[in-house]
């Protein structure tokens, strides 16, 4: 048998459990129990095809319907037997609610998460959340009855041994970082100066506005006499942002990543542009 013909087959018998039990669970046959899908460069440690779980949801909103606790309540015993079992809950909202968009989505996955962390006991770092709307339709008919199958929560399996992997896909999760303009600071110290206070107000406002984003900061500094003063002044100065959205605006912790770059990613080389290359990116994502 081909080697990756073996670790395959190894995936499948391990994950078995799981893929009987949502079989079970269920009078549809087989194969509709699963949604087909090819691994990707940031996808690739997850099980395919996808799993799908048939938990139900007050229209429009995030609320697990009653009848949908047994099978969550299922679904935790599973993951109570397979302690090294990692899932990722990929929701899917039908263009036919009133929100059918990512938010709703990754809030009902979200509240899947919450409800096997809260009344089940499983750890919050053996689930991961993704919401993708309605973008990613099983069925393209206008038709409600057909548009509600687009309404769905598929699961993907790993192990704690594909830790480095999905390290690496969170890291692919986050948006393209864009310049914070006007945020300034003064010479080569991490003191914010007041013209910024506007700017970080607007970014506060807009995470106030969207809670279920998390953004990195990311610092970046000119040349200065070592990388080394360069990458902690960086870091230094994405840390007061930090603290001033936590401090003054009541912007949750664990909502913002700082990192400092230092000198390293120039945008500018030439003697004249380099001041510019001082400058604070802020990158975003959806939060698990």
């Amino acid at each position: 048998m081909h080697k990756s013909s073996r670790i395959n087959h190894a995936r499948s018998t391990y994950y078995l459990p799981f893929v009987l039990f949502f079989c079970l669970i269920s009078s549809s046959a087989f194969a509709e129990r699963f949604q087909s899908a090819s691994p990707t460069k940031d996808t690739a440690q997850w099980s395919t095809p996808a799993v799908m779980i048939d938990v139900k949801f007050t229209n429009a909103t995030a609320k697990i319907t009653p009848n949908s606790i047994p099978l969550l309540d299922q679904l935790a015993k599973q993951l109570e037997k397979q302690s090294q079992t990692i899932i990722k809950l990929s929701a899917h909202a039908d263009e036919l609610d009133v929100d059918a968009n990512m938010k709703l989505a990754l809030s009902r996955a979200q509240e899947i998460k919450k409800y096997l962390v809260e009344k089940k006991g499983i750890k919050a770092n053996r689930i991961a959340c993704e919401g993708f709307g309605h973008s990613k339709q099983n069925s393209s008919s206008k038709t409600p009855a057909l548009q509600t199958k687009n309404q769905r929560v598929e699961i993907f399996f790993t192990t704690a041994d594909n830790k480095a992997t999905n390290k690496q896909e969170d890291a692919a999760n986050w948006a393209k970082p864009f310049i914070l303009d006007g945020v300034r600071f003064s010479n080569a110290s991490d003191i914010l100066s007041n013209s910024s206070l506007p700017v970080l107000n607007k970014l506060a406002k807009d995470m106030q506005e969207r809670p279920t984003i998390a953004v990195k900061i990311i610092g970046h500094t000119s040349e200065a006499d070592s990388i080394k003063s360069d990458v902690k002044l960086s870091l230094l100065r994405a840390e007061q942002i930090k603290r001033y959205l936590v401090e003054q605006k009541s912007i949750k912790p664990e909502r913002i990543v700082c990192e400092g770059k230092g000198s390293q990613q120039p945008l500018y080389t030439t003697e004249s542009d380099k001041p510019k290359n001082r400058r604070i990116e802020v990158s975003l994502r959806y939060m698990e």
